[in-house]
């Protein structure tokens, strides 16, 4: 009988203590949606040409004699307006500030063939890219 009160009590412990704090972390990250990549807007990086050249050439790198190649240092809410000038078009974001800063590249071969990457300009990692038709 002791056991089984101890065994009561533990659990209720238990969910007293854990519960209330399932919606304060689903109502911080309600409060930050930006939280893993913020507004950096303010911050100054280098250009989108210089970042290129320290690329790592198996992350991204232009097709030789592409008849189009974009390289753009820009805000996280332009990708796309940059990714139509290819007629192109990128999916989500979650957790990325619209005003978040990011390095742009779009390639494009003289068969038709595309290559794409967006980079985070402050942790210059890769956020998003493709390579096809």
């Amino acid at each position: 009988m002791y056991k089984r009160m101890l065994a009561i009590a533990s659990a209720c412990t238990f969910a007293f203590l854990t519960i209330p704090h399932v919606p304060q972390v689903q109502a911080e990250k309600q409060e930050q949606p930006w939280r893993k990549y913020p507004d950096n807007a303010k911050m100054g990086f280098r250009d989108a040409d210089t970042f290129y050249r320290s690329l790592d050439k198996q992350q991204y790198s232009e097709y030789p004699n592409a008849k189009k190649n974009i390289r753009k240092l820009a805000t996280y809410k332009d990708v796309n307006a940059i990714l139509s000038q290819a007629s192109l078009n990128r999916v989500g974001g979650d957790g990325i500030h619209p005003n978040r800063q990011v390095y742009v590249y779009v390639s494009v071969s003289p068969q038709g063939e595309v290559k794409t990457a967006v980079f985070d300009a402050e942790t210059k990692r890769q956020l998003s890219g493709s390579e096809g038709k």
